[in-house]
């Protein structure tokens, strides 16, 4: 089995960064990274198949991964395969060694896949969290968890989605963790939180996994109280957001204030309080399902709604 088939695209990740083109000076992202015919044509490397047109950036790849893999001595790239619309997709995930090792002929630069989701459109966002999240299933499912042996590509046992050991004939899937985020009304305020992994002056919401056997009404009743002390009531689901870092799946609500005084567990939370569009603080960044939360409230309360 190929590393990458030709016809494929190849995205490139290293832990939590993306490998994208090389900027010139003052040339921004937009321009970078998308044309009119393919959006993500510059986010991934087609590997080239019998079109003389094939991308050469696709055989500069292939070359260059060669090159590493031989030096290294290891045939072994974390891959996982993926449909996004028409095109077929493999994310690789290089260890920090391999990419540093990755000739200059590639002329790429690492970009943090979360800040750079603030720089481009919704639809390239979404196919960046898609690609970083096989990258990362990639790189966590290279042995089976029940008896230790290497994992192979699922398609060439009869499942395209999955990895497969021979060894102990069990296939494997992409696991996703579930997690709720809420906003909270009290009046025309909002609940905002200072989480310890924040940077300093940042705010967000309430958020935490799905425990088992929770529902996910139950999650937000339970983080809502561990996190802030207080009751809510008339929750409803807004929307959700995969969220790879690592495998979550975000379930966004919102809530209105019931009971309580709002105080801090200390543990996760060290901050919180109610926020007007007013007094609102520094809030997550774009593309995030909280910033979209707070701008939904912001939007509603600058049309005077409730």
């Amino acid at each position: 089995m190929m590393l990458i088939e030709p016809g494929e695209y190849a995205v490139v990740f290293s832990g939590l960064d993306i490998l994208v083109p090389l900027r010139k000076a003052g040339e921004d992202f937009e321009a970078v990274l998308f044309s009119e015919t393919e959006p993500f044509s510059r986010l991934a490397w087609l590997f080239p198949d019998d079109d003389p047109a094939a991308d050469a950036a696709g055989e500069a790849l292939s070359a260059a991964l060669i090159e590493t893999l031989s030096a290294h001595g290891t045939s072994r790239i974390p891959t996982a395969r993926f449909q996004h619309g028409p095109f077929r997709y493999v994310s690789l995930s290089l260890d920090d060694a391999v990419a540093e090792q990755l000739p200059q002929i590639l002329h790429f630069e690492r970009f943090p896949v979360r800040q750079m989701l603030s720089l481009v459109s919704q639809e390239a966002a979404r196919f960046m969290l898609k690609a970083q999240a096989h990258a990362h299933w990639a790189e966590v499912s290279r042995y089976c968890g029940a008896c230790g042996s290497p994992l192979f590509a699922g398609h060439e046992h009869g499942d395209p989605g999955g990895k497969y050991c021979p060894a102990c004939k069990r296939f494997f899937f992409p696991k996703i963790s579930p997690a709720v985020i809420v906003l909270i009304h009290k009046g025309d305020s909002i609940l905002l939180a200072h989480n310890r992994k924040f940077t300093a002056g940042r705010f967000g919401l309430i958020a935490g996994f799905v425990e088992l056997g929770e529902t996910l009404e139950e999650t937000v009743h339970r983080e809502v109280m561990e996190e802030a002390g207080i009751e809510i009531k008339n929750l409803r689901y807004v929307k959700s957001q995969p969220w790879p870092f690592p495998d979550s799946l975000m379930l966004a609500f919102e809530a209105d204030y019931k009971s309580g005084t709002a105080r801090p567990d200390g543990l996760e939370i060290d901050q919180l309080g109610w926020f007007t569009r007013q007094t609102l603080p520094e809030i997550p960044p774009k593309g995030s399902v909280a910033r979209s939360l707070i701008e939904r409230y912001l939007q509603a309360a600058s049309a005077g709604k409730p």
